[in-house]
């Protein structure tokens, strides 16, 4: 298990170096930007941000994760490249019909998406989406080969250029929104033509029916998955605009930019896992053994940085930005849910991607879906606060249903006496210390001795998984 644990920190560690700096300079560049964008234009970003995390799902027709499956069992690079240059040119195919049926309806779309900001903002963000989803597969074929230096260069040069024309056009240019816009395509072009530039050969001209029909049959089944479950991020957002203000879903924005270096370890962590997932399966001796023990680690390191993000990201937030946005910093601990209920999804879905034909992740997502419209009350009483926490909720339910969906294709125990007291003892800790008006100094010591309680917690529990980390 040790090996694996390596393996997993190694790769998540060179994903997240490499969207932290993305994160970082976010982050960083948060006072400038706030100085010059108001409320409205990080809400017309927020409702932009739907357009592309929408298209990639959907275009690309479920076929970066047919990829990942059947390339992991081709026997010769002879069939795995045959099963990648049929995926990149059925994307291909797929996201440029997509790209015109949107410009085609583009005017129609643009005012219901963001009122009256002119249509010219959403053109480029479909373009921007489109050359985004092209670049999948080339990034896919990295991943699988784990080749996690190109991905983090590739990531790097895209920033690069997504933050000089951003700066450029908001700052020396004072253009507002549409500068951000501009920014984010210029990454798009240069994030697509670096992955192009490095995988060409792996890629022929041909598509291939017969692989074209095996990657669908196996994909297809995630794309309704997808995209229900990116609504759980996105639908939110859009009832705060509608129901609230742009506003208010502005400084939702805001607060999830701050919030965005805990997705990037979630997120990091689980491109990381999906391939080494797969290594486990197929090679460790005791699989189920091997998952139960990272699952407590990985609930542990998670609680934990909610619990620090939660107690001192408002201060900190606070102090840090713009005052007409200041309001934004009370929504961090709530918004924070929202990454640590996602990392628990997807690590209790392990197992679900081992089945041939995984027909029930619709299922799934539709229950979230379900799950946030049933919370969805709380966004109309307690606007983008009600927002985060019925994301969160949602993402809980998927998670607790996909895990008994999972045991049937691959039984996982999990220690589920530490997973749910560490889950309810830093969320309750950590909301009553961030509203409770300590200094910063008294803060820090109190969460620093509830830190420290939590992982002698933590290690009187997991002391019979000491074996496990002196295997091979």
């Amino acid at each position: 298990m040790l090996r694996r644990i390596r393996e997993l920190s190694s790769d998540a560690l060179i994903y997240g170096a490499s969207s932290m700096l993305a994160q970082m300079a976010g982050f960083l560049l948060l006072p400038l930007y706030t100085a010059y964008l108001t409320p409205y234009d990080y809400g017309v970003l927020a409702m932009l941000a739907i357009v592309t995390a929408l298209f990639l799902p959907i275009f690309g027709a479920g076929l970066p994760p047919g990829v990942f499956r059947f390339t992991s069992r081709a026997k010769s690079k002879r069939s795995r490249r045959r099963i990648v240059s049929t995926a990149f040119w059925a994307v291909l195919g797929s996201a440029t019909a997509g790209l015109v049926l949107l410009l085609a309806i583009s005017p129609w779309f643009s005012a219901i998406l963001v009122d009256d900001a002119p249509v010219l903002y959403l053109a480029v963000t479909l373009i921007s989406a489109w050359l985004t989803c092209l670049s999948e597969i080339p990034l896919v074929i990295f991943r699988l080969e784990r080749k996690v230096i190109r991905v983090a260069a590739v990531s790097f040069v895209s920033l690069f250029a997504t933050t000089l024309v951003t700066i450029f056009l908001v700052v020396f240019r004072e253009i507002g929104v549409i500068g951000c816009v501009w920014g984010l395509f210029a990454g798009a072009v240069v994030q697509f033509g670096s992955c192009m530039c490095l995988t060409y050969r792996s890629i022929d001209l041909r598509l291939r029916a017969r692989q074209l029909k095996i990657l669908v049959n196996y994909g297809i089944w995630f794309v309704p998955h997808q995209v229900q479950a990116l609504g759980l991020a996105y639908l939110a957002q859009f009832l705060v605009k509608s129901w609230v203000s742009i506003e208010a879903a502005g400084l939702y924005n805001v607060a999830l930019k701050f919030v965005l270096p805990f997705y990037l370890i979630v997120n990091s962590v689980q491109k990381a896992w999906k391939p080494i997932k797969f290594q486990i399966h197929s090679s460790d001796s005791d699989p189920p053994k091997v998952f139960r023990g990272i699952m407590s680690l990985y609930v542990a390191a998670t609680t934990t940085i909610y619990f620090i993000t939660a107690v001192v990201g408002p201060s900190f937030l606070e102090w840090y930005i713009s005052p007409n946005l200041a309001a934004a910093s009370g929504l961090v601990p709530f918004i924070a849910l929202i990454p640590l209920a996602h990392g628990l999804y997807f690590m209790l879905a392990t197992g679900i991607e081992f089945s041939t034909r995984p027909k029930a992740m619709p299922l799934v997502a539709s229950l979230g879906l379900a799950a946030l419209m049933l919370a969805s009350p709380l966004i109309g009483e307690f606007g983008a606060t009600g927002a985060a926490v019925a994301t969160a909720f949602a993402w809980l339910t998927m998670g607790i249903f996909i895990y008994f969906l999972a045991r049937r294709v691959f039984a996982i125990s999990y220690d589920w006496i530490l997973v749910s007291s560490l889950l309810a003892f830093s969320i309750f800790a950590a909301i009553c210390l961030s509203g409770a008006g300590f200094g910063l100094v008294p803060l820090g010591a109190i969460s620093l001795a509830y830190l420290c309680l939590m992982w002698v917690f933590v290690a009187v529990r997991v002391r019979s998984a000491v074996s496990l980390f002196r295997a091979p």
